[in-house]
């Protein structure tokens, strides 16, 4: 497409499916500018070479050396703002930090938009000035729901206060207070204005239709596979399960570890809970003798400690996708999940993975127990899961995208 229209495609943030996004307009020669907070292009990466490992760790993360420095727009002071808060602010600074970078973010992008843009990609909670000048514009709008609706999670987090009134802290309190409700109501005029909603799975997708998007406006793209790796042997005397992420009411720990009581004391069994906490004190005070919590690790000893483990648990309650089942699958580790994920897209059901359903310790339990009793058929599973991550890598969700966006938006204007 030299020569012709391209487009803006802008988000705070530099999670891997959006540098794949991102990468995928590059390679398409599609992309006028990205905007982002903190991003590392290729000439940066000799220069962090001499710091520490911890820190030149972090700072990979935010590393996308195959995007054209050239197409770059970058702020990184609200993004290591945001940071700092989180790690030394408490949760209600965190918070406020968050939101004033999102919002902030957001009205620098709108001012960089013009008619002769093509497209524009924005991002949940962080586009609603954008996609305003957008459609003043006549600039057809992309808007990427990466978790579910609102209103269902909303929902969640009342149904779960209600059935464990212990859960409430300072941290789920945000979750359902007035600035949460004042957010929604700015994500709701968002997935108004935007011409089209691209959702990574069909449970986000069902969840916008419970709200009453139009169907016609949602487009499902399932994200890619990293890149496989080998399958470490295992000798373990007993079967190793894992969980990785925040411990939090939304991915479903407090279910996991009333599951994990409920089994036998003498199960040859152990689970790893890696991650830092959202939930009361008093949940991780007292974990069984054959539980491990690793409260911080670095990204690649985190992954690391997955693929040395048998089987990967995430009870989530409400995930757009859930990364870590496509990271793990990769891995050749089988995921036990619930259908609130992208567990139904990815998974098929007692072959390369478990699915059941969400908030149903007693069907935890059971699937639990019935991994530590079938050992060799969870090892084929977490083969036939990496065989699937091989057929579907991030190469073939950049030509998707790519696909899905072009139908819509023809030759340009």
């Amino acid at each position: 497409m030299s020569g012709q229209k391209k487009g803006i495609v802008s988000n705070p943030n530099l999670a891997p499916y959006i540098k794949e996004s991102v990468l995928a307009y590059q390679e398409a020669e599609m992309l006028g500018r990205f905007f982002t907070t903190f991003c590392l292009t290729q000439g940066w990466m000799k220069r962090i070479s001499f710091l520490p490992d911890g820190i030149r760790s972090f700072l990979f993360r935010r590393a996308f050396p195959p995007l054209d420095p050239q197409l770059l727009r970058s702020n990184a002071l609200m993004e290591i703002l945001r940071i700092l808060a989180n790690r030394f602010g408490g949760a209600n600074l965190a918070d406020e930090i968050w939101e004033w970078s999102e919002t902030g973010f957001d009205k620098r992008v709108a001012k960089n938009l013009h008619p002769k843009h093509l497209f524009f990609h924005g991002y949940e909670h962080a586009c609603l000035a954008s996609l305003q000048q957008a459609k003043k514009m006549g600039i057809v709008s992309f808007y990427e729901q990466p978790s579910q609706h609102h209103a269902f999670f909303t929902k969640i987090v009342e149904e779960q206060l209600l059935k464990y009134p212990n859960l409430k802290n300072e941290a789920i309190a945000l979750l359902n207070d007035e600035k949460a409700e004042r957010r929604n109501r700015r994500r709701d005029e968002e997935l108004e204005l935007a011409d089209y909603i691209i959702c990574n799975s069909s449970f986000t997708k069902k969840t916008l239709l419970s709200a009453g998007i139009s169907p016609k406006k949602l487009i499902v793209i399932p994200y890619g596979y990293p890149t496989v790796r080998p399958i470490p042997n295992k000798d373990s005397e007993i079967v190793n399960f894992i969980y990785a992420g925040n411990l939090s009411l939304r991915k479903g720990v407090h279910i996991l570890l009333q599951a994990w009581r409920q089994l036998p004391a003498d199960l040859p069994a152990c689970l790893t809970l890696m991650g830092s906490s959202q939930l009361p004190e008093n949940l991780t005070a007292e974990l069984p003798e054959n539980v491990k919590w690793i409260p911080n690790l670095p990204y690649e000893q985190a992954q690391e400690k997955i693929a040395q483990s048998d089987v990967l648990v995430l009870p989530t309650l409400a995930d757009g996708f859930g990364m870590v089942i496509s990271e793990s699958m990769a891995m050749g580790v089988p995921v036990l999940t619930t259908t609130s994920s992208a567990g139904p897209d990815l998974i098929d059901n007692y072959v390369d993975g478990i699915c059941i359903a969400p908030d149903d310790k007693n069907a935890l339990t059971e699937a639990l127990t019935w991994c530590v009793a079938n050992r060799k058929k969870c090892k084929i599973m977490g083969q036939r899961a990496q065989e699937k991550a091989k057929a579907y890598p991030w190469s073939a969700y950049r030509e998707r995208l790519i696909e899905e966006v072009k139908a819509r938006i023809g030759n340009g204007r």
